[in-house]
């Protein structure tokens, strides 16, 4: 069933990038989170997880906006991309199956943050002629730091405040 649900996050990123500067694709990640939230292990309400849910997809789209802001990452004259804000939306339903795997290795999670992020935005780049990535080395290393805090302490936060008896395996 996680693969499965890999599939569809990996499919939807791919298809909200290429083609989602529709509303329709939030809407489509808002469904693809609560039905995540409602499948896996999540039948009550789960304050933590949607605080941190939450506060990740917004600080997902404010460091988006700073990297706008240094021409690092643009998209034109819109405020934010939708295409970004469908992908940080469904950002968090990674975090239980995949992602908490790396709570008690969160030097590998640094390096994988400072590889991984700046690849996203390349790619997402290369499919969206809407959003153009800087070629500076410096910006890159700049994002790929970025991402690197950035996925190093969700993975912390997540294991000790939302989920820290499963992630402790």
């Amino acid at each position: 069933m996680k693969y499965l649900k890999l599939f569809i996050l990996q499919v939807f990123w791919y298809l909200a990038i290429k083609f989602g500067s529709s509303t329709i694709f939030p809407l489509f990640a808002s469904t693809l989170f609560i039905c995540d939230y409602f499948i896996f292990n999540r039948s009550r309400v789960d304050l933590p997880y949607l605080i941190f849910s939450f506060a990740l997809i917004l600080f997902g789209c404010l460091m988006d906006q700073t990297f706008q802001y240094f021409k690092m990452i643009t998209w034109g004259n819109q405020l934010y991309p939708l295409e970004l804000f469908s992908v940080w939306i469904v950002f968090p339903c990674y975090y239980q199956e995949f992602f908490s795997r790396f709570s008690q290795k969160l030097l590998i999670a640094f390096i994988l943050g400072f590889v991984f992020g700046p690849v996203a935005y390349y790619s997402g780049a290369k499919i969206n002629e809407t959003i153009s990535l800087s070629n500076n080395i410096f910006h890159l290393i700049i994002i790929g730091i970025f991402w690197a805090v950035l996925f190093s302490a969700s993975i912390s936060i997540y294991s000790t405040f939302v989920n820290p008896y499963k992630c402790k395996k």
